[in-house]
């Protein structure tokens, strides 16, 4: 190989750690994180967003439920805001009130996440409820869905269609 062979490769190799390098700390400095587990976004981890099919036909205005574990890993507490996708109308929360056998979801504005807890929307309990849905669920589809918080800001999330919650992709 001849010096300006060996110059070059030497450039390029340059170039290619450079290239590496500048990858690393654009990943590193976006502002949430999407792995294995869930997404982050600021303090807050959302792992496990699903919804159940709703068969092949859908008539007139169908609502279906929807679920998914919120955990505020900062010391003040945040509030999710608001849910939208395009394949529902408009996305409403209902949390839990009450105890034991007398607790029953009831609509509310926001659903707060305090700091350090976990939230959980799951069957018979807190959840979103997707209403007026576009189109038919079909079980192993999946669709974006935006979430927004008081303080840590806008994400966007994949909900999965699934049967049940055993059923995770995670």
């Amino acid at each position: 190989m001849t010096i300006d062979g060996i110059l070059t490769l030497n450039a390029f190799m340059n170039r290619l750690r450079f290239s590496y390098i500048l990858t690393g700390w654009v990943l590193l400095s976006t502002p949430f994180q999407v792995n294995s587990h869930g997404y982050v976004l600021g303090n807050i981890k959302i792992t496990h967003p699903w919804t159940t099919p709703t068969g092949s036909s859908i008539a007139g205005r169908a609502n279906n439920p929807g679920y998914l574990t919120l955990k505020n890993r900062g010391h003040q507490p945040d509030k999710l805001l608001s849910v939208s996708a395009d394949i529902a109308t408009k996305i409403e929360f209902y949390a839990s009130i009450g105890a034991g056998s007398t607790s029953k979801p009831r609509r509310v504005d926001a659903l707060e996440v305090p700091a350090g807890k976990t939230v959980r929307l799951k069957p018979g309990a807190s959840h979103l409820m997707l209403v007026d849905l576009q189109k038919p669920l079909d079980r192993g589809s999946h669709f974006p869905l935006v979430l927004k918080f008081e303080h840590s800001g806008t994400i966007t999330v994949d909900m999965f269609v699934q049967s049940n919650a055993k059923e995770s992709i995670y």
